[in-house]
C-alpha cells in the first residue's frame, strides 16, 4: 500500500490523486480511503504495517511558532520514520530552503547545506532522520504555485488593479516549480529504483520579468510600485510573512540535472504556468460581460 501523510494539504492533495494512495491525516477531512491518526508511533506501525511506501508531506511552515515547526517537522518525521516497515521506502517533502537565502549559483545536491532560519533548521534535521531509513528519498522543492495557491491569486488581484509591486530592484531570480510537477517527482520517485537527494524546482526567472509578464497577461494598464526590501520586510514583520518576502526576494538558482535524469523532470516553463493561474483568476472574477468582481473572491 502506498500512505501519504499530509494528504489534506496543497501539495498532498495532488499527490494523492496522481499515486493513488491512502490518505493518512491528523483530522477528518472530505477525502476518500482516509486513515486518521493522532501520528503517535504506535498507532503509526499498525497504519505503516503493509506499506510498500509512504509519501511524507505533513510538516508545518507557520514561520513564527518555533514549537509547531519543531513538532511539525522534526517530531513527526521521527514519528513516521520509526513506524515504517524495513522494506517500505520513504519520499520525504523538503525543501531548498535547507540551502539557505542565497546559496552558491547553480547549487545542485553535493552544495553544504546552510539554513539560516528555524523553518529551514527543522527541514534539516528532518532530512537527517529521513536519511537514517535505508529506502529514502529526499525531495528538495522549490517555492510551490499553482491555480489553488491563494497567495498568488491574491497577487494577480492586485495586479489587475493596476499595482505591480516590486520588492528591491526586481532582478533576483525565482525558483518557482508548478505543484502538478512535484506530483509527478513523487510518482516517479515511488515508481524508479532511486535514493538519496534530489533538487525539484523549475529555471529561476527574475522576480521583474514574473510581475510584468503577469500584468501584461492582464491586459490593463498598470503602474509599477517599487518597495525597497527593507520597507518590505517591516510590514511583513507583524503579519507574520517575512518569510514569504525573503523567498520572494532571494536570488537563488539550482541544479535540477539529476532529478531530470533520474526522476524524468521536465518542469513547465514558469511562463506557461502563470497563464494558467491567471486564467483560473479569470474564471472566479470575470463575468460575461468582462466586469471583473472582488467581492467573495480571495
Amino acid at each position: 500500500m502506498i500512505y501519504v501523510t499530509g494528504a489534506n494539504g496543497r501539495i498532498g492533495r495532488v499527490v494523492l490523486k496522481r499515486v493513488n494512495g491512502i490518505a493518512v491525516v491528523r483530522r477528518s477531512c472530505g477525502l476518500p480511503n482516509k486513515i486518521v491518526t493522532s501520528y503517535e508511533v504506535e498507532e503509526l506501525r499498525k497504519v505503516f504495517k503493509d506499506a510498500k511506501a509512504v509519501l511524507h508531506i505533513a510538516g508545518s511552515v507557520k514561520f513564527n511558532d518555533k514549537r509547531s515547526l519543531w513538532k511539525g517537522n522534526v517530531e513527526l518525521t521521527e514519528k513516521v520514520v520509526n513506524a515504517l516497515p524495513n522494506n517500505a521506502k520513504i519520499i520525504f517533502a523538503s525543501s531548498i530552503a535547507v540551502y539557505g537565502s542565497n546559496p552558491p549559483y547553480m547549487a545542485n545536491e553535493k552544495t553544504p547545506t546552510n539554513p539560516d532560519n528555524y523553518y529551514a533548521k527543522t527541514k534539516a534535521l528532518a532530512e537527517e532522520i529521513v536519511s537514517s531509513h535505508r529506502n529514502h528519498v529526499i525531495l528538495r522543492i522549490g517555492t510551490v504555485y499553482g491555480p489553488h495557491f491563494k497567495e498568488y491569486v491574491k497577487m494577480i488581484t492586485l495586479i489587475s488593479r493596476g499595482l505591480v509591486p516590486i520588492v528591491g530592484g526586481g532582478k533576483n531570480r525565482i525558483p518557482f516549480v508548478h505543484v502538478e510537477d512535484v506530483a509527478e517527482c513523487f510518482l516517479n520517485a515511488l515508481r524508479k529504483d532511486v535514493r538519496g537527494i534530489y533538487i525539484v524546482c523549475g529555471r529561476s526567472e527574475r522576480q521583474r520579468d514574473i510581475m510584468l509578464f503577469t500584468a501584461k497577461l492582464l491586459r490593463r494598464r498598470f503602474f509599477i510600485l517599487k518597495i525597497p526590501k527593507s520597507l518590505a520586510k517591516a510590514l511583513a514583520r507583524p503579519l507574520g510573512l517575512e518569510e514569504h518576502v525573503k523567498v520572494l526576494t532571494s536570488d537563488r538558482v539550482f541544479d535540477t540535472r539529476r532529478a531530470m535524469k533520474d526522476l524524468s523532470f521536465n518542469p513547465r516553463e514558469i511562463w506557461d504556468g502563470i497563464k494558467e493561474v491567471v486564467n483560473y483568476w479569470r474564471r472566479l472574477n470575470e463575468g460575461k460581460c468582462g466586469k471583473v468582481h472582488f467581492g467573495g473572491h480571495s
